[in-house]
């Protein structure tokens, strides 16, 4: 005796969907939530860096060859 509902080695009857399918409840809400992020890419606010002040910048690069200096000398 099976404890399945039905016989898996019959063809499925039109309509029926596969066993484990589950409807996607949360389409239009996904749907809403990646306009709403592809909104916000388009505008700039997602994906790009922010604004760096040139000192900031300049004490970076002067960090990043001081490393790189002592890095080399150090093999």
């Amino acid at each position: 005796m099976s404890i399945l509902s039905y016989d898996p080695t019959e063809p499925l009857s039109p309509g029926r969907p596969p066993a484990g399918w589950q409807p996607h409840w949360g389409d239009g809400d996904q749907h809403r939530h990646n306009a709403s992020w592809l909104a916000h890419v388009e505008a700039g606010r997602i994906g790009g860096n922010p604004p760096c002040p040139p000192d900031v910048a300049a004490r970076r690069e002067a960090n990043e060859r001081v490393l790189r200096g002592f890095f080399r000398g150090s093999r």
